[in-house]
């Protein structure tokens, strides 16, 4: 009341009784005042244990204080006690519904606290500001910390979008690339395989895959990889005919194999626990139901098979890889009317792009492919130097590993080991403070992978590397194509089971790939059609993963019609155009080492 009263005296006449050094008393002795109650509040706000509290946990613990007064849920929470919801996200991510995601993801999604550094607060109803608290992890290299350093995050353009999109999400699987990729076989495959109006009839099906889940190949400085089963779990119920007897069905033919069958492994996943690069039993899975999938499109809609079914209608290709060759024999499991490995051989192919001097003619040695993938991956690679947003992703994977950022492994190497937790939900990986890789982050890493992938494919060293390895494939699909439309040719169904190396450079080569890296189990088929009226032509169908891509492909853009598109524009692609980019060279001249002067 004095100092009201003196401020109000001041202004209408002057200090006058008020002097200055009453004035000063006054508000020294506020100021002690003010000290005492903020520090009995302090103590009032928790437990004994407050007083050795942490700064960063006592802004933790007010913030949560704060969140119980408003009634306000955190979202994972709330996930994790509602089962329904988190089965609705999970749903949205394989679909890849970004909207049904968010709608669930902003349901209550109040405060979050990530790798327990990070506090946001947002109150819905009251329209206030978003505040955002925010302890990162990228190190202070000017203070020669080793460790975790606090950077604030001023602006929301300082950033990546991911970071900011997937805050909260404790679940990897819940971010729709990540989910993507995985492929869980949590229910039947889809896709428009097969789909043809009246008038058209099937007559041969060219199918390239990439083999299913794998453990990975690398690893992390100093860190093993988590442990997962290469068995077969035949606990799983799918409503597909003999799916419960694979395995035995399996071991049966381990010893009745066809005599010029050459591969060394096991017929399916059978070891508890994984070594480098196997097929796990969830990757065998995967390929079960793409076979069954098929089935339905193909054996029992079109009669792709001539009765009765002989094993000559088939003709399959792996690579010399387990992953490989027990994918293909997963998938024809379920595919074909009758599996007999006695009688059915399966070829076996010592190159990735699956070129065969006999089908192709020429010699498969091009020296040169090794210099445009040299040269690829150099002028890529010099674009994630310049990555800001890559180095602070990898900083911060690099913190939590213990580990300079100069000894990680290269970008698709961590995801590729990452993706080892996240598709058999297990936790991500933390050190021994705690500290997590986040969702967030793992969702930013595949980001710039993506981008990666986008500007290799748009590079025209890349551009070459892929049309000229994939070319002895396509020129083999063409040829017995080609034979199909004479009558010449009994195979009806061509397999072939690889890697991600070779459906990518297949994808970019037909121009429907834009660098993405393919998910496990990634099937391209080719479907020849003959339609007979007005007059006999014949088509291609071309889907990737189920979706019909036939108007993306280069050679048929423009020029399909109702989804179809005619052969001869395949054939003139693969005799013509895939090779264009090398001056009218053949593949052999093609294939040369370019001379240095």
């Amino acid at each position: 009341m004095l100092v009201t009263r003196c401020f109000h005296y001041a202004v209408s006449h002057t200090m006058g009784r008020c002097s200055l050094r009453r004035l000063v008393v006054v508000i020294a002795t506020l100021s002690v005042m003010a000290t005492i109650t903020f520090f009995i509040y302090s103590l009032s706000l928790d437990s004994p244990g407050l007083p050795g509290m942490k700064q960063g946990q006592l802004v933790k613990l007010r913030a949560r204080q704060r969140q119980l007064e408003e009634g306000m849920t955190p979202l994972m929470e709330k996930l994790e006690s509602a089962d329904s919801d988190q089965a609705l996200l999970f749903h949205h991510a394989q679909e890849g519904n970004v909207e049904g995601i968010k709608s669930i993801r902003n349901k209550n999604f109040d405060v979050r606290i990530m790798n327990s550094n990070v506090v946001r607060e947002k109150t819905p109803s009251k329209g206030k500001k978003s505040k955002l608290l925010e302890k990162m992890s990228w190190p202070d290299k000017r203070k020669g910390d080793k460790g975790r350093q606090v950077a604030k995050v001023h602006s929301p353009k300082h950033r990546s979008q991911r970071l900011d999109e997937f805050m909260g999400v404790t679940n990897p699987l819940a971010v729709p690339r990540i989910a993507e990729y995985c492929n869980i076989p949590v229910r039947e495959v889809r896709g428009r395989e097969g789909e043809a109006p009246p008038g058209y009839s099937l007559k041969s099906v060219y199918l390239i895959v990439r083999h299913g889940d794998r453990s990975p190949m690398g690893s992390f400085k100093n860190s093993p990889n988590p442990i997962l089963s290469c068995q077969h779990d035949s606990s799983k119920k799918f409503d597909i005919p003999n799916f419960d007897k694979f395995a035995s069905t399996m071991q049966y033919y381990q010893s009745h194999l066809h005599p010029g069958n050459t591969f060394p492994f096991h017929l399916y996943p059978r070891s508890q626990t994984c070594e480098s690069s196997e097929l796990t039993g969830q990757g065998s899975l995967q390929h079960l139901l793409t076979g069954w999938h098929l089935h339905e499109r193909y054996v029992q809609k079109w009669r792709l098979f001539s009765e009765p079914f002989s094993p000559s209608q088939v003709y399959v290709k792996s690579t010399g890889y387990s992953r490989t060759y027990q994918s293909a024999i997963a998938l024809l499991y379920t595919f074909l009317p009758a599996l007999n490995l006695t009688d059915l051989n399966i070829f076996r192919s010592d190159n990735l792009f699956f070129c065969s001097e006999k089908s192709f003619g020429h010699s498969c040695s091009c020296p040169v492919l090794k210099h445009y993938k040299k040269m690829s991956d150099g002028e890529a690679g010099a674009y994630d130097r310049n990555n800001t947003d890559l180095k602070r992703v990898r900083q911060y994977i690099a913190n939590v590993y213990n580990i300079k950022r100069q000894e990680l492994p290269w970008l698709w190497s961590m995801i590729d080991t990452l993706m080892a937790y996240a598709c058999h939900k297990i936790s991500l990986p933390c050190n021994k403070n705690n500290d997590c890789i986040e969702p967030s982050f793992l969702a930013e890493l595949w980001h710039q992978l993506d981008l990666h992938g986008a500007k290799l494919d748009e590079l025209d060293s890349y551009q070459k590397y892929a049309r000229l390895g994939i070319h002895p494939l396509l020129y083999e699909i063409k040829q017995h194509m080609v034979l199909t439309t004479k009558k010449k040719a009994k195979v009806k169904f061509v397999l072939y089971s690889g890697h991600d190396t070779t459906v990518s450079p297949l994808a970019t080569a037909l121009g429907i790939g834009h660098g993405r890296w393919p998910k496990y189990a990634t099937r391209i088929a080719f479907e020849l059609y003959s339609r007979e009226e007005p007059k006999k032509h014949h088509f291609l169908r071309i889907l990737m993963n189920g979706e019909d891509v036939t108007s993306r492909v280069s050679f048929c853009k423009g020029q399909a019609k109702s989804g179809f598109c005619k052969l001869k524009y395949f054939v003139e692609f693969v005799q013509k155009e895939n090779l264009s980019l090398f001056n009218g060279k053949t593949y052999a001249q093609a294939c040369e080492m370019p001379t240095t002067h």
